[in-house]
Parts: structure tokens; sequence; C-alpha cells
């Protein structure tokens, strides 16, 4: 196959600027005639800025063939800063098209995007879609190789537009395409496509035989496009069909859109009737739609292309609707996160990129003295502490000023209708712990960008469970000459010389569990509460990090919430349609943050639900955790439904300052239930330890780690109990009562130890540090502690 590159040496040449109109931008095209195009948003070169492609189906005499432009790192205006030389050209699929369209994916797997061009083939009877799929896009937009093209049926005899996206529509984590034509019988216009799923690394897809129908738009169309991106709280995707509309007159843009399609492509709702966007000419040979990010605002832009046919040459004119839709800005669903910003590991970061994050904590730390109200007050260290919780009024108490660690901070008070809308709103103990700090961190990025002055700028991860010493990024030097360092922690997690356990650093409590509201409890105990307790100076409650209303002001605690987001992410990765939150009151609740200008900005949960809708990833960095992956056993449904069973196994308790041995009354009926690994189709069952109504006259300054033992003595960790939110009272902040239910997934804990010996539980103190031991930890307990619980129970949960 002969690819050319026309016109001009394919090089990194601005050899001419595109035409800037009030209403649109102007490209030139790619020849006099076109049958079809389209235009995709990519990531090509090194540069963050997004790049575009735009592509027409020129159609000369003979054989057809498509023709694109390659136009490098937008503005916010949609206005490339270099268009490459001339164009390059594929050869086509016919001689006869009534639409084209192109989609960009990740089919291999290599990071690099794979370029899908359609066209819709004009036979003498039944049309078709012809695609050819062209190999890993060079920085230029070259691929290495392409396919011979394949088909699939079409929708019809006569079309007058098409377009092809990339997308999840089913389970399958491979992803799907839709083939869609503007279809033209001799009335009203109509949408109808096709699906093929689960696309494999060839580029082959399996086939729906039937097509969907949607009402088009009008009687005359010279072009159509889509998008499929998600607008509305629910996690399915949502379809948007575009076509450019021919009255006698002046075209028009208008479209369609469908919420929430099933794994079959059905949309749950279409919107009622169409909008119109303004059309950018008289005559059209084709147009596109894409939805993405330009500008620095979260909610995504659209572009809406179309080519337009004068008496010569055509050209490409496309408008940029800037923050369109209310959705945050959108990873191309199904493409790969190459171009995605990732957040990497704080052990591997650059020289470059460690200074700047230092910069941008640096500048919020000097921000602390803005004058109040003030844009930059709003993006100091001390406001987004405040905004996560403070001492002071109207949130917790000053009393905590006392506490140890707590040098260098004071008391505070809401000042102004701002600070009454942001402070004080963290959510811990409530179903918004993961989705609320989701949007914290995700706000406080924009922030530190900003005051870095470094757009690129990720938050970095501290990845504890893979290595527990404090990363020396955090530690070395002193707070005047390295911003990421404060002397309110464990002395030797400062100095290097201790680590975080093992048993604090854990995951494996939480990442097994397949329902959100068990997964967002666990992972908030430990390792989220474990950790924070184990780095303040002196347990909780104490300074920075020990105490909820201090932890803001240690920077360490943003890449502790930064890994708590990627363990979230890593776990509804498994399966994102049965696990992301669907309660609607959830996901309707609004909260306020401060974005990068300064500026209050309220969101909707349902908006910042996924790294999908914000735009960011994960990079390697300790991965996702063992375990991860085949926690997919029971779907949400089943979870909702099925009864719970409960057993008690204990009542009140009082812990020793030593190791407190707790007997369990399992009965026999119990007992076979609890040491049995499922057979078969049996369905699988969760062992959760419960101990409830945990209580202390003063807190103890430890954790405790939690073992179940044989009398013979083999003993299974099942989890830690910490006392971050025991002792962080606050005011608006998630429940306003501290929880005081412990759950631990003791499933495999019992398997593990067998059902022929009696179980007993264990609990000691700990200090959280690789080189606790009982009798160290029990030094640090107050003899007023007096810390007991309620009960200790069983519920097996299907």
């Amino acid at each position: 196959m002969s690819i050319r590159i026309c016109c001009s040496v394919l090089s990194i040449l601005a050899v001419w600027a595109p035409a800037l109109h009030a209403q649109f931008v102007q490209v030139p095209g790619v020849g006099w005639e076109g049958q079809g195009a389209d235009l995709v948003v990519v990531q090509l070169d090194s540069d963050p800025r997004p790049d575009m492609i735009l592509m027409a189906y020129d159609a000369p005499d003979r054989d057809n063939s498509f023709r694109y432009r390659v136009g490098l790192n937008l503005n916010a205006s949609g206005v490339a800063s270099t268009w490459l030389g001339g164009f390059v050209q594929v050869p086509g699929v016919g001689w006869e098209g009534q639409g084209a369209g192109a989609a960009v994916a990740d089919l291999d797997g290599n990071g690099r995007p794979e370029l899908i061009l359609m066209a819709y083939d004009n036979p003498s009877q039944a049309n078709n879609f012809r695609y050819r799929v062209g190999w890993n896009l060079n920085a230029q937009g070259r691929a290495s190789n392409w396919t011979s093209h394949a088909q699939v049926p079409g929708v019809g005899w006569e079309g007058q537009g098409a377009a092809v996206v990339i997308g999840q529509i089913d389970g399958n984590p491979r992803p799907d395409m839709i083939f869609m034509a503007y279809d033209n019988p001799s009335r009203d216009n109509s949408f109808r496509y096709r699906l093929g799923f689960n696309v494999n690394a060839a580029g082959n897809a399996s086939w729906s035989s039937n097509f969907i129908q949607v009402p088009g738009v009008g009687w005359e169309g010279q072009g159509a496009g889509a998008a499929l991106v998600n607008l509305d709280a629910n996690p399915r995707p949502d379809l948007i069909l575009m076509a450019y509309d021919a009255p006698d007159r002046d075209n028009t843009f208008r479209y369609r859109v469908g919420f929430n399609l099933d794994t079959r492509g059905v949309a749950q709702s279409w919107q009622p009737g169409f909008q119109t966007i303004a059309g950018v000419g008289w005559e059209g040979q084709g147009a596109g739609l894409a939805v993405t990010c330009l500008d620095g605002n979260a909610r995504s832009d659209w572009i809406v292309m179309a080519y337009d046919n004068p008496s010569r040459e055509n050209s490409f004119r496309y408008r940029v609707l800037a923050n369109r839709s209310q959705a945050p800005c959108p990873r191309p669903l199904g493409s790969s996160s190459a171009g995605t910003p990732l957040r990497k590991s704080i052990t591997q970061l650059t020289a470059s990129e460690l200074a700047s994050l230092r910069r941008g904590i640096r500048q919020m730390i000097d921000w602390n003295s803005a004058p109040r109200d003030s844009a930059n007050y709003h993006r100091s260290l001390e406001y987004w502490a405040n905004m996560h919780s403070y001492m002071g009024s109207g949130c917790a108490s000053t009393s905590g000023l006392s506490l140890p660690g707590m040098s260098g901070l004071s008391a505070h008070s809401m000042g102004n209708p701002v600070e009454t809308s942001t402070w004080c709103k963290c959510q811990h103990g409530t179903l918004q712990f993961l989705t609320w700090h989701r949007m914290y961190i995700y706000y406080f990025e924009q922030v530190l960008q900003a005051a870095a002055g470094d757009p690129n700028l990720r938050l970095p991860f501290f990845d504890y469970e893979t290595n527990g010493q404090l990363p020396l990024s955090y530690r070395e030097g002193t707070p005047a000459t390295n911003p990421l360092r404060v002397d309110n922690r464990q002395a030797s997690l400062n100095t290097g010389s201790g680590s975080l356990s093992a048993s604090v650093t854990s995951t494996s409590g939480a990442m097994g569990l397949t329902t959100y509201t068990a997964f967002n409890g666990a992972l908030e105990q430990t390792p989220h509460g474990s950790v924070h307790c184990a780095i303040g100076v002196s347990s909780c409650p104490s300074g920075y990090m020990g105490y909820v209303p201090s932890a803001g002001n240690d920077p360490v605690f943003y890449s502790h919430h930064a890994n708590i987001d990627r363990l979230y992410e890593c776990w509804l990765s498994v399966n994102p349609a049965a696990r992301l939150p669907n309660d609607p009151n959830q996901l309707n609740t609004t909260y306020t943050f401060i974005d990068g200008s300064g500026n209050s900005i309220t969101r909707r949960v349902g908006d910042m639900l996924t790294t999908a809708q914000l735009g960011y990833g994960y990079a390697a960095g300790g991965g996702c955790p063992a375990g991860t992956a085949g926690a997919q056993a029971l779907m949400a449904a089943t979870e909702a439904t099925a009864p719970v069973r409960k057993f008690a196994l204990q009542g009140e308790t009082r812990l020793e300052r030593g190791t407190t041995v707790v007997p369990l009354q399992v009965s026999t009926e119990m007992r076979s239930m609890l040491f049995k690994s499922p057979t078969g189709n049996e369905p699988a069952q969760h062992s959760m330890l419960v101990i409830d109504g945990l209580a202390f006259d003063e807190p103890p300054r430890v954790l405790y780690e939690v073992y179940l033992r044989k009398v013979d003595g083999d003993r299974v960790l099942v989890g830690v109990i910490n006392f971050f939110n025991l002792t962080g009272p606050h005011g608006d902040h998630g429940t306003g009562t501290p929880p005081d239910r412990f759950t631990f997934d003791a499933t495999e804990a019992f398997r593990a130890l067998g059902g022929d010996k009696d179980v007993v539980l264990e609990i000691e103190p700990t200090t959280g540090l690789d080189d606790s031991t009982v009798t160290k930890a029990a030094e640090n307990i107050s003899e007023r502690a007096n810390v007991h619980f309620r009960s200790v129970s069983i519920e097996l949960v299907p």
C-alpha cells in the first residue's frame, strides 16, 4: 500500500496560518471535492496541549482517498500553534462515498494511538461501511503501517454523512466501535448506527446483526458526526449524534443526545427535540464533532466542523464551543492513556518535576499571608487545610491546639461567604469519603499548578505499601529549605530510620470487597486512617497528620490522598459499571471548592465521579495491589438485595495495655460457614468481623492490630483499629459523630486457620512503625485510657 505525503515535504513548519473568523476557524482543505469529513483531537507529541487531525474523503474522477492534516498544540480557542506542511494521503476504499469518519484508540496496548478511517461506501445497491486502521501514530500523526480495508454491512441505500466513535459499551475491557450513517430516504432523515463489540488488536470487532435507528434532524444533510462521552451523573456513556443540516441558505449543526447507553448500545432516553448550532457556510461535503478540553476550565469543550465547499478549493471550518457541557473534560473513551496527564509516584519524579512541586508548595505557603478573601489567600496552603478541617469557630474545638505537634497552627473562624461555603467540609465516615476527596485533590492540583507556574505539574502519590519509608523528598533538609518537610511528624520517619509497618499500609482488607459502600468504609479505615495516625507526632490525636483538623497542613497529606485515590481507581477498574456509586442522592450532592484562579466553584459529585471525566490517570509505581483483579465475583445488584446473616461472638470487652485475648463463641452452624471455601457454582460470601461501640476515656495514642488466632498458636492479621476519626470531632464534617464501628474482611483469615480448633481474637497495641513491639507501644497508653468496645460479631455478606 502506498501512503503519500502530499503537496510539500512533511515537516514541522507553519507554512500558512489558519484564517481566524469572528465565529469559526478556517484551515485549508485537501482538495476540490469531498464525500465526507471528520476531526479527532488526540495527543501526538510531548507537549501536553491537544493536537488535531482534520480528515476529508477526497473524491477525484476515480478511486477516492482519505486525506488529513495535522495541527499541533491547540490553544484555548482551538487554534494550533503549528500545522504540519502538506497533508497525509491514505488509499480510499472505493469510488463513491456518502460520508466518512475518523477515530483514535490504543488497540494494541502499546501506548501510541491508532487511527481508524471509515467511509460509507455507495455502490449501486445497499451501502456498506469500509474502514482501515493506521497503527501507532508518531508525533507527526503518521502511522507505521495501514491495514487493508474491512467491510461492515451498512444501514440503508442512501446516506448524507457518517461517523465512527470508539468507546466502552459492554462489560468487556476491549473497546467497542459505533459506525453511524445519516440515512436519507425520500422524507425525514434518520440516524442509524451499528455496534462492533470488543475490537481486537487487529482492528476487528464482533458486529451486531441489527442497527439502531434514531429520528434525524431534518430532510437534507451534508455531513454527520458523533461523540461518545459522559454528560450526566450516571456512569453509563451518552451518545451525541450530529448532522450538518442543509436548508436553502445557511447550514446549521443540529444534534440529539441519547443518555445512558446500555450494554447493547441502546439509549435509556433521548433528549426531546434537537439542539442547533450555527453553521459555517452554505454548502458542505462532510462534518464532524469532537468533545475535548482546551482551556483551564474543567467543563468540556465541543468542536463542530464542516468541510466547506465553495466554487474552488474546499476548506475545513470549525467552531469551538467553550465549556459546552457541565461534565468535566473527558479522556477519550476507549483510547489509551497516551497523552493523558499521569500522576506519578513521588519517588519517580524527575529533578525538574520535584523542583516544580516544591515551588508550588512554597508559593502556597507564602500565600498564607495574603489578604483575607483575596484570590491568593484562597489558594494558600492554610486555606486548603481549613477546607478539610480546622480548629476554631464553626469546626473543631480550639482545645486541639494543645495537642502534641500543633506548633505553628492557630485558631480560625469563617470570615466571609466563600470561607463558609468551603471550610470544614471534608467527608469522613460517610459514603462521600472517596468522592469528596477525589474532588478536593483535583482542585488542589489545579491550585498547585498555578502556584508553581507549571500547567504540567501533577500531584504525586506516596505508595507506602510498596515502601513504607517516608520518601526522601519529604524529609530532607529543613522546612526553610524544603517546603515538603514539616517537623510535626513521627521523628524516626523524618530521619529515615523508621518506616510505616506493613499492617497499617496493607490494602488487603479493602481491595477484595465488591460493593462501593463496603470498599469506601474499609479503605477509609486502613490504610487511610491508619497511615494518618502512624505519621502523626504521637499517633492520634496529634499534629499534623494524626488529627483531622490539622492534617492538611502537612504536604504529605496530599500525596497520601493521591494514593488513596489511586487505590480507588485500581478497585474501580475491575468493573466500573458495577462498582461506581449510583445513588442519585449521593451523585446530586454538591460541594464548593477553589479553582486554579482562586475563584469558588460548586460541582456535583456525579460530574466528577471518574478519572475519565476529570482527564487524568496514574502512572505505574507499585501498580494495583495484588488481589484487585480477582475481586469481581459478585455483581452489585446481587449484593444490594441479598440478606446479611449476623452472629454475636462476644459482648463488652476492655482492652488491656498489652495483648487482649477475646474468646469467640463460634457455634457449630457458624463454623461450617466460616471455615469452608466455596465450591462449584456456590455463591461467594464475605465473613465480616465487626467490632462495635469502640470507646475510650482518654485517647490511647496507639493503633491496635487485630488478629484471629487458633488456640494452638497460629494467627492471621485481619486489620488495624485507628483513632483518626474517633479523636477528630468537627462541625460540618460528614456525620458529625465520630464512627465507633470497625469492620474487617476476615474471610481469608478464617479459611486459612481452618475449623478444626477454636479461634480467639487477639488485639494488641502498635505504634504503626516497623520497629513496634507490644511493650514499646504499651508505654504510650495512658492509665486513664480505658479503651473498650460493646460487642464483637460476624456478618456473613453474600
